[in-house]
């Protein structure tokens, strides 16, 4: 299933420095073959300059430039998680395994720290049960630590399909390397267009501000062609 980020560098003219910075826009290239939908993620890291105000929105209502969150499905995948997909909980807490993502009903995926490659890619998650990591570290003094999972994949539905359920308040718990749990409360939700995400990127993704983690999925209809899905779904968490 040939999917990837495909990294395209651009320069940014700052009016603080008036300097140019550098900017990665991810992009998940559709599946090769039957499509199997896989995690779109658009997002930029300023690495000088000044960054731009952030501009909160509302998670309640429909983001400018975004698309109502739907689970009807197109002429891609006979399958598709839906906001109704029953996603596995455990009974009881259960220890996290160290390098590990727990989301607010229970899922749980294995971080995977990832690096953009010579040839300008980065590799996406191998499975539902990976989340390829990339940004800041755990713990960190700024930036956002960006958690990018498949929210389904070859007829499995992944944990990070409890995006589409995710609300403020809800807890996400994040283990570190060496097993140290770190948590976070879930303070956005944002439905990003993938096509107005660029524009978005640098307030959601910035390596600059408090530290924060951002996990991102896809969500929508499913659309096909480099798209995949219509929209990601974006969940902002700041640490407890």
């Amino acid at each position: 299933m040939g999917a990837r980020f495909t990294i395209r560098r651009v320069g940014l003219l700052t009016a603080a420095v008036a300097s140019m910075v550098t900017a990665a826009v991810l992009v998940v290239s559709a599946p090769e073959a039957p499509p199997s939908p896989t995690t779109e993620l658009s997002h930029q890291q300023l690495t000088a300059g000044s960054p731009p105000t952030p501009r909160p929105i509302d998670p309640t209502a429909t983001p400018s430039g975004s698309v109502t969150p739907t689970a009807s499905a197109g002429p891609g995948p006979t399958a598709v998680a839906t906001a109704g997909t029953a996603v596995t909980v455990p009974s009881q807490p259960v220890l996290l395994a160290a390098g590990s993502v727990r989301l607010p009903r229970g899922g749980t995926a294995r971080l995977v720290r990832r690096d953009i490659r010579a040839d300008g890619t980065l590799p996406v998650p191998d499975g539902v049960t990976e989340v390829t990591w990339w940004g800041s570290e755990l713990p960190a003094a700024r930036g956002a630590a960006v958690l990018a999972g498949h929210v389904n994949w070859q007829g499995q539905v992944g944990p990070f399909a409890e995006l589409w359920q995710a609300g403020q308040g809800e807890r996400i718990e994040v283990t570190d390397r060496h097993g140290r749990l770190r948590r976070y409360r879930i303070t956005e939700v944002h439905t990003v267009a993938k096509n107005d995400l660029p524009r978005r990127a640098p307030d959601l993704f910035g390596q600059y501000g408090p530290h924060r983690i951002v996990l991102v999925t896809c969500i929508g209809r499913w659309v096909g062609g480099l798209l995949g899905f219509e929209a990601n779904r974006i969940v902002v968490g700041q640490p407890d």
